[in-house]
């Protein structure tokens, strides 16, 4: 996994950990929720909070403003305590108050249920883990609440979104529109203009964004090569070399096993250059500043999608420089760490034990 992706990662376990009292809880997650939901309204409960809403805005979907719309799982913050924000230690050393949120202006985030086409529909949280607690937000005096674990352990907690209500619109909308338009670039029909423009979504600030514009292009064969080749030629974006390499093979398939070749041999270049100096530990930061840790982690996983990548390829060309840089690597303590930078050797090892199968 690249050091790029490494922060969506942890937003995944923070999704998906079992609800324990010592782990990590699911939290809002505006980039997740907005990605997947269907439909996205603002929507009032009025007095009562039993899960019945009217409309108010809609952002995405097939809701009108005024439309009435049933999601009983909001029924579970008829209780004040429910939405009731936890006091906070201000630097003063006073508290906060407690602070009630009303049902009078929330943000959801949802998912038709099976019967998509039903005027009534069911309702599901776009959320995948944590349901519909961590699929709203409660808008109050221009301020956004959700439910975050703020520390681990702990629970999840009504908290301070840190958005203005229209920086969260905007936010919201900016999300839609690159949605709207990777999918719209999904239905070109000629493989070099979908090339074009899925490539213009590969740098995208969300993580989603990059991972569609990056299938799309897998999708486009030998039209999206010039656009990964300049990405890859492009060494401040580093960051994104390993989604291109794995792009890479699967739109040109084993015509590009010699580019990938030349980048293990660019690779071991550096790492013979670079390795003597690291200490065991480098990955961590031991004996670096931590701003030379990150573009180190980025290399390693760029050649390690390289192994990954040849792997899939199985072809022979590739067969003695893998098998130098495996013998490179395990030359260096540094390198070879048992704590886990041995993957790569191990990924070497995968590569010719597959090369080898084929050859039987």
């Amino acid at each position: 996994m690249k050091a790029g992706e490494r922060a969506h990662a942890i937003i995944v376990i923070f999704l998906v950990s079992p609800l324990v009292e010592a782990g990590i809880r699911p939290s809002f997650h505006l980039e997740h929720c907005a990605w997947h939901a269907t439909d996205i309204v603002v929507a009032s409960e009025g007095e009562v909070i039993d899960g019945t809403l009217s409309v108010l805005k809609v952002f995405a979907g097939a809701q009108k403003i005024g439309d009435s719309i049933f999601v009983p799982e909001l029924g579970q913050f008829r209780a004040k305590e429910s939405r009731t924000l936890r006091p906070f230690l201000l630097s003063s050393g006073d508290k906060e108050p407690p602070m009630v949120l009303a049902g009078d202006k929330l943000v959801l985030f949802l998912k038709r249920g099976k019967d998509k086409s039903a005027t009534d529909p069911t309702w599901a949280p776009a959320s995948l883990f944590g349901g519909m607690k961590v699929s709203v937000v409660w808008i109050s005096e221009g301020r956004v609440y959700g439910f975050t674990q703020v520390m681990n352990p702990g629970p999840i907690t009504l908290t301070n979104q840190r958005l203005s209500e229209d920086k969260f619109e905007q936010r919201v909308l900016s999300i839609i529109e690159i949605r709207r338009d990777l999918r719209a670039c999904s239905k070109l029909t000629e493989a070099k203009h979908r090339a074009k423009v899925a490539a213009k979504f590969v740098e995208s600030p969300l993580y989603y964004a990059r991972k569609e514009a990056f299938r799309l292009l897998s999708r486009c064969g030998e039209d999206a090569l010039p656009h990964l080749r300049e990405l890859l030629r492009d060494q401040s974006k580093v960051r994104l070399h390993d989604e291109a390499i794995k792009t890479l093979g699967v739109a040109g398939g084993e015509a590009i096993v010699p580019e990938l070749t030349a980048i293990v041999a660019k690779e071991l270049s550096f790492w013979k250059k670079t390795a003597p100096e690291l200490k065991v530990g480098w990955w961590n930061g031991k004996g670096l500043e931590w701003k030379l840790v990150g573009p180190l982690r980025d290399r390693y996983s760029v050649v390690l999608e390289v192994f990954y990548t040849m792997r899939k390829l199985k072809s022979p060309a590739c067969r003695a420089a893998v098998r130098e840089f495996r013998d490179y690597w395990r030359s260096l303590p540094q390198l070879e760490d048992k704590s886990g930078l041995d993957q790569m050797s191990q990924a070497c090892d995968a590569v010719l034990k597959e090369l080898l199968s084929e050859k039987q």
